[in-house]
């Protein structure tokens, strides 16, 4: 089972210029689709179903995440969260931003193909966030980090999904 979820990490992190991505899910396919032709895709559709999710369009002030377009699931929790069936974590990227990763939001997922998107976290992080998943909840770590160039370091935050609410860990 660990192996499977490795292996679907993977396929769903797919090296730059990937068409289309599909997870099986219990409410319909979850798919991120390119729309564009762009090499380096700078629009996306992420589908539930035929259902859409979101749009994204790099620099476009009325589509979700102008700047950071590319989705990626980061984790996904196959026996869901309650009330979800399942839940996937995404995360936003861009191309050539400084940043290793944008926002962070969850898609709950309903057997009937319903869906909740959270409000998205906000990152900007060097090091990767870290996300553990238990019978109940969906912890998501973002590191701390110190760019040593004299800012203040950003502290080390825990963002927690439970009984259908995203929170910050106190």
């Amino acid at each position: 089972m660990l192996r499977l979820l490795v292996l679907l990490m993977l396929l769903l992190s797919a090296p730059v210029g990937a068409q289309q991505e599909q997870l099986i899910t219990p409410g319909g396919p979850l798919i991120i689709r390119q729309l564009d032709k762009r090499l380096l895709g700078s629009n996306f559709v992420v589908m539930l179903g035929e259902r859409e999710v979101i749009r994204t369009e790099e620099g476009d002030e009325n589509a979700t995440f102008p700047d950071f377009p590319v989705p990626r699931v980061i984790a996904y929790a196959e026996k869901g969260i309650p009330p979800f069936s399942a839940v996937a974590v995404f995360q936003q990227f861009s191309w050539g931003n400084a940043c290793n990763g944008g926002q962070i939001w969850f898609l709950g997922i309903h057997e009937d193909g319903t869906f909740w998107v959270s409000t998205p976290i906000d990152f900007c992080g060097g090091a990767p966030p870290i996300v553990s998943i238990t019978s109940d909840a969906i912890h998501v770590i973002l590191p701390g980090s110190d760019l040593g160039n004299g800012s203040a370091p950003t502290p080390k935050r825990e963002w927690v999904l439970s009984q259908g609410k995203v929170e910050l860990a106190r």
